[in-house]
């Protein structure tokens, strides 16, 4: 559920934000955070998908 407040990312007022953590973020800043999460997440697993 999306709250009315101040991104902790972005500092954009009166957006609707949702609650990663314990900073409230708007739609847009959650995106760049879930891009983000899976490119570190894609480039810790890589390595191991090769080992024998």
């Amino acid at each position: 559920m999306a709250i009315k407040a101040t991104c902790a990312s972005c500092r954009e007022k009166d957006k609707d934000c949702y609650k990663i953590g314990k900073y409230l973020v708007c739609t847009r800043c959650q995106g760049i955070y879930n891009d983000v999460r899976t490119i570190v997440i894609d480039s810790t697993m890589a390595p191991s998908a090769f080992r024998s």
